[in-house]
């Protein structure tokens, strides 16, 4: 599950093949064949792809591109963990006339091709490894399709309806607190350099996996952290510092912050933890929590 990972179709097509590439969001690589007549001596050769009931739309200009020395473009349409079970449509329009047949792939194709051919796709010589990661990877998406169902536009069957659901019997606060690599920083003392209070954490899948951390003025002032460095606000009361596009195999690692040269850690399995330990949590939204520790390990059984 790479960039060299590619599912070949038809040579002879403008769109030859896929792979999927597993950073903060998810990365879906389309392959486009520069060779094919009429695209390589058109003045516009642009593809439109489009998912999610064409709530999210990029369109990419071939001519803006270099291909590689087989003359091979590759167009990475970023989604994140809900959107694995979207299928994302690439139409191509040379000199503004649409050109060959539309192109369709998800994730989850990709992944259950992964998941019934391993020893295909493995580079590591570790096709289990492969296997579990595939598995892992929709299981994650689809959890997060529950949680974030009224952030969508469409509402596919869940992700890993052809591999089955994990078992999270086991994954508890203490388990995923063995994990991480690590110890994040006393926040509390951390907010206490920053003249604030340390109010919580938050990992915003929707974003690139982002880990955010709020504070608030410990004077409780309106205002009194503006021109401190954070990365934003939600109001002139709740400040926060992120940490953004943290790739699987790196989610049980300490991530660094700083603001106004202070500086700290905290990793997104710290999140899982808290999450976990919450009274006030969903169960849906702890499943998801425990499938993104799920998807880690299986990323680091792989990728190590």
């Amino acid at each position: 599950m790479s960039e060299n990972a590619v599912y070949t179709a038809d040579i002879k097509k403008l769109f030859v093949g896929h792979s999927v590439t597993l950073g903060g969001d998810i990365g879906v690589n389309f392959f486009i064949d520069s060779n094919v007549a009429g695209v390589k001596d058109a003045e516009t050769a642009v593809v439109k792809f489009a998912w999610d009931g064409g709530k999210y739309i990029k369109e990419v200009n071939l001519k803006d591109m270099t291909p590689d020395n087989n003359g091979i473009y590759k167009v990475t349409i970023n989604v994140v963990a809900a959107q694995m079970a979207h299928t994302i449509e690439a139409v191509a329009f040379i000199n503004g006339n649409m050109f060959y047949t539309v192109d369709m792939f998800s994730v989850q194709e990709y992944a259950e091709e992964v998941y019934a051919n391993p020893e295909k796709y493995d580079t590591k010589g570790k096709p289990n490894q492969l296997k579990a990661l595939a598995a892992a990877l929709l299981n994650y998406g689809s959890e997060a399709q529950t949680v974030f169902a009224d952030a969508l536009q469409v509402h596919p069957d869940r992700a890993d309806k052809n591999v089955g659901q994990s078992d999270y019997s086991g994954v508890t606060a203490a388990a995923v607190a063995a994990k991480i690599n690590g110890a994040a920083s006393d926040l509390d003392e951390i907010a206490s350099q920053l003249d604030a209070e340390f109010y919580t954490s938050s990992l915003i899948y929707l974003q690139n996996n982002t880990l955010r951390l709020y504070f608030t003025p410990e004077s409780k002032t309106i205002g009194a952290l503006n021109g401190m460095g954070f990365t934003g606000a939600l109001s002139e009361y709740y400040y926060y510092a992120d940490h953004a596009n943290i790739p699987a195999a790196e989610l049980d690692d300490q991530q660094s912050f700083t603001v106004n040269g202070v500086e700290f850690t905290y990793s997104p399995l710290d999140y899982v933890v808290a999450v976990l330990n919450s009274g006030s949590m969903t169960d849906t939204q702890k499943n998801l929590a425990k499938s993104l520790f799920l998807y880690n390990q299986a990323a680091n059984a792989y990728f190590d």
